[in-house]
């Protein structure tokens, strides 16, 4: 009876850790969600811009990769349409960002 209280235990553990990862789509702001990598890419734009460096340049393509691994924790989200082409132009947008980069 014990390991079965264990067993319960452990289930129930787990089930509340998977939940409290889940993400709310609905309620999804982009622009206040990304608002720190959006803030850190407009200053590593204006950084390269103004000093072309190899440095500055992988800082830049760093920056576009933490807007591309913020956008994939809500890949799987389900969007209305307006949210849907925010999602859509800031992941098209970093992923042409990186590409464009010689560094």
């Amino acid at each position: 009876m014990k390991r079965i209280y264990l067993l319960g235990l452990v289930v129930l553990a787990l089930n509340y850790s998977c939940e409290s990862e889940e993400f709310n789509c609905e309620d999804l702001n982009l622009m206040e969600t990304l608002s720190s990598e959006i803030d850190a890419n407009n200053q590593a734009l204006i950084a390269y811009t103004v000093t072309p460096t190899d440095e500055n340049c992988i800082a830049l393509k760093d920056t576009y990769q933490a807007i591309l691994d913020v956008l994939t924790m809500y890949e799987d989200c389900e969007f209305n349409p307006d949210n849907q082409l925010e999602y859509n132009n800031f992941l098209q947008t970093s992923e042409t960002g990186i590409s464009l980069l010689t560094c």
